[in-house]
């Protein structure tokens, strides 16, 4: 959620450690924004961003040049 100045007010990161720095961290601390980290292995708060990245890896960097495809995860149906 973005304030009215385009800051942040809440940003929620998965465990990433690039996410976790000091750096990052200090700086959005420094921008009065509020962090959560999400628990590991759950997907689902993070539903929307996971979609985005899976349609910015079928529709814009699958034309890159160079680009391998990303691993699949696969559904076991039970």
């Amino acid at each position: 959620m973005a304030t009215d100045s385009g800051l942040p007010e809440h940003v929620r990161f998965d465990r990433g450690s690039n996410f976790l720095s000091r750096t990052v961290t200090t700086a959005l601390t420094a921008l009065d924004a509020n962090i959560t980290v999400l628990p590991p292995r759950r997907p689902h708060p993070k539903g929307g961003i996971e979609n985005l990245n899976t349609c910015m890896e079928r529709m814009l960097f699958a034309a890159l040049p160079g680009h391998t495809q990303a691993a699949q995860a696969v559904r076991m149906r039970t």
